[in-house]
């Protein structure tokens, strides 16, 4: 059943009304039951729509052929939803996945009872095609129902000329959020362009902003447009807003609510014609309530506010932004995708990314260049958690692993803690960074400055990260009694990279 000329289809939804109108979209339903397929072709109509009768049909046909969404009665084949998202997922534009299932079979967010009514039906396929079709307009990369949000935002917001506050942590992708705001604004022709608040001086950042006149300050050896000259009639995109001095916050305040300003220097009022989104990876209501941010200025720039979550609690979206991210490296260096064990994607997804979407990037640009051939597998994720993970936080965010093994990652953070305070402790005594291993470092109040610390006193030697390793590894089997099964459990490692360990650190004898 093909749809109708005319490039737009009319959707009854029950849940939002006659006449929503949507994108055709093709379906493929897969089912070996003849009613059931009618059925669903009869609630559907309207929308493009294939047909396969057996698992190998679908593969073929999912392979050959490009779908928005795929409906799998369970009873075609064991776990063949599960299977074709896995498989799936490497493609450029995986399709969402529906599976009908028996019931009073258990529910997810991706299933329906067979059993459904046919307005439920169609509900939950609009559902599904209307979420892939924000995602898609966003550019946003994932599956979660928090993502879906965040891209409904979007498409509510950008059309307007409201100022909108992006809160997330670090590595979130609030710029990714930004340009999606202006790329589906009436504003999309006009430039974007983004300012850190955070890397600028207050006097070069103020400049930045305003512009200045000739001799305002020394330097100034002309006239300069500022930003918001620039992006009359665009977006501009305020990164890191938390970090502006008080005397920009009263500039930028009288900008939001007058759409004037005077260049640095100037007299004359500047009209803007620029819109305003900020983001923080702060709590701006609480800096308010310290005294360090204007009441004013937070009520102006949070018209519209979109959080966007941490990684760690919209799991679902670790498996795409990770083949995602591992199908662009590839694409600019060259090379095939590596195979990925299901182990390495359900280790991925229980480690809480401390450095969310951008520390994601990092672990597939490395498992690129280290694993060009063969297959990324748990010890690779779990190496790349030992060795980069607590390089993002002081305090580390732990993955959702057995107690016992939090002690290390204390202890090492508290050990490059220590090493940072050295290295600044150094550089304030004219001595520059860290310039020998802190196993090296020797206190004597009578030694010169090479290697030593002068006036301080430790009672020994601070072990170096392996020496730190190994004593655990080393305690852990002498606890198990050389179960290296248990061992490995207790510290939240593989059994084969425990392995390596031990040939690394000899440790074969332990009993």
């Amino acid at each position: 059943m093909n749809p109708p000329d005319g490039g737009f289809i009319e959707h009854r939804n029950p849940k939002m009304g006659r006449g929503t109108v949507m994108n055709p979209s093709m379906i493929l339903i897969a089912t070996a039951d003849d009613g059931l397929a009618n059925r669903l072709a009869r609630a559907l109509s309207g929308s493009g729509m294939a047909r396969a009768r057996s698992a190998k049909e679908l593969w073929l046909k999912v392979r050959n052929e490009t779908f928005d969404l795929v409906i799998i009665d369970r009873g075609l084949a064991p776990n063949a939803s599960t299977v074709l998202r896995r498989r799936l997922m490497v493609s450029d534009h995986p399709p969402d996945v529906l599976e009908l299932t028996e019931a009073g079979s258990p529910r997810t967010v991706e299933s329906l009872p067979v059993d459904s009514d046919d307005d439920g039906i169609v509900a939950e396929v609009f559902a599904k095609i209307h979420q892939r079709q924000a995602l898609g307009k966003t550019k946003l990369i994932g599956r979660s129902a928090a993502l879906f949000r965040i891209a409904e935002l979007i498409l509510h917001a950008a059309p307007s000329t409201v100022t909108i506050l992006i809160e997330g942590e670090s590595g979130t992708g609030k710029e990714l959020v930004a340009r999606a705001i202006h790329a589906n604004s009436r504003r999309s022709d006009g430039p974007l362009v983004p300012v850190n608040c955070a890397a600028l001086a207050e006097g070069i950042l103020e400049s930045e902003l305003f512009g200045h006149e000739k001799g305002a300050f020394t330097g100034a050896v002309a006239r300069r447009k500022g930003v918001f000259e620039l992006a009359r009639g665009g977006t501009i995109f305020l990164d890191e807003i938390g970090e502006l001095a008080p005397a920009i916050q009263v500039k930028l305040l009288r900008v939001l609510e007058e759409k004037e300003f005077m260049r640095v220097g100037g007299s004359e009022s500047v009209r803007t014609d620029a819109r305003i989104v900020a983001a923080t990876n702060m709590n701006l209501a609480r800096r308010v309530e310290e005294g360090k941010f204007r009441q004013d200025l937070f009520f102006r720039l949070c018209v519209v506010r979109i959080e966007i979550p941490p990684l760690r609690e919209r799991p679902e979206d670790i498996e795409p932004l990770f083949w995602r991210f591992l199908r662009q490296i590839l694409e600019e260096q060259g090379g095939e995708l590596p195979r990925v064990s299901r182990s390495a994607i359900q280790k991925l997804e229980t480690y809480s990314w401390p450095g969310n979407a951008r520390q994601l990037r990092n672990f597939a640009e490395s498992v690129a260049i280290m694993k060009a051939s063969g297959e990324i597998n748990v010890e690779d994720v779990e190496d790349y958690i030992v060795n980069h993970g607590y390089l993002n936080s002081r305090l580390p965010v732990l993955d959702r692993r057995r107690e016992e093994s939090v002690g290390l990652d204390l202890v090492w953070s508290a050990l490059m803690a220590l090493r940072h305070e050295v290295a600044a402790l150094r550089r304030d005594l004219g001595l520059g960074g860290l310039a020998v291993p802190l196993r090296e470092i020797r206190v004597d109040e009578e030694a010169g400055f090479e290697g030593t610390i002068p006036g301080t006193r430790l009672a020994r030697p601070l072990p170096n990260m392996e020496e730190m390793e190994r004593e655990m590894i080393e305690s852990a089997l002498r606890e198990a009694r050389g179960n290296r099964r248990h061992a490995a459990e207790q510290l939240g490692i593989g059994e084969r990279t425990l392995y390596r360990k031990i040939q690394k650190y000899g440790l074969q004898e332990i009993r």
